[in-house]
């Protein structure tokens, strides 16, 4: 295997995750600080980072570049810790590219740190293509006839806030929309923009619902 990049720019690009994988190697703090590992997400999934470490003398960063820029800012750590030695972590996540860090800590005296890194990931969406986050970016159905169901990811605000979708009736319908699977409060909204402005605006909210997850320990 070829030896992780130092930076997220030379990151072992692992491609597209599926099922699980297994990653052998160390970092020093001579020569080789960092390892960062790429990820691509086709559907969006359920990742699994099991980390399993010689020592406490690294740490461990699951990112998001959002920015695109190849290099690690404030807020872009979706999950992070540092093993003692061993670590897991799962995350829900939406389509999309991510990296995997691991790094020796500073101001230790263990020079060399070997460790595994095994990922799983398990798709949990339906759609190779993530609904935008604005109606200007929404998922196009077209014409709704019959029933259509579809699975996907809304989070916290800055991994996938919101998804929409747009659908064309060619006649008058009742509309009935049913959301499952949810694990926090989900609000949704049916809409029709009356100006095409790709603005949600109140008059054109045609109705509103929230669904509350309430954890039943009865029993």
């Amino acid at each position: 295997m070829a030896d992780p990049g130092n930076r997220m720019s030379t990151a072992l690009d692992v491609g597209s995750l599926i099922g699980q994988f297994s990653f052998a190697d160390s970092v020093n703090i001579q020569t080789d600080t960092s390892d960062f590992y790429r990820v691509t997400l086709t559907r969006s999934s359920r990742l699994n980072a099991a980390f399993i470490g010689t020592g406490n003398a690294v740490s461990f960063r699951l990112i998001r570049d959002f920015n695109n820029n190849d290099v690690f800012e404030f807020g872009e750590a979706i999950e992070s810790g540092i093993p003692a030695p061993d670590l897991a972590v799962s995350s829900d996540l939406p389509i999309g590219t991510y990296f995997i860090q691991v790094s020796m800590e500073s101001g230790l005296l263990q020079s060399r740190n070997d460790y595994t890194l095994t990922l799983t990931n398990t798709p949990v969406g339906t759609l190779s293509v993530d609904p935008g986050n604005r109606m200007s970016q929404a998922l196009d159905i077209g014409i709704l006839n019959g029933s259509r169901t579809f699975a996907d990811f809304v989070g916290s605000p800055s991994l996938d806030p919101a998804d929409y979708y747009r659908f064309t009736l060619d006649r008058a319908t009742n509309i009935s929309l049913t959301l499952a699977g949810t694990s926090n409060d989900t609000g949704v909204l049916l809409i029709q923009d009356l100006n095409n402005n790709d603005v949600v605006e109140n008059n054109e909210i045609i109705a509103l619902h929230r669904w509350r997850y309430h954890h039943d320990r009865s029993g």
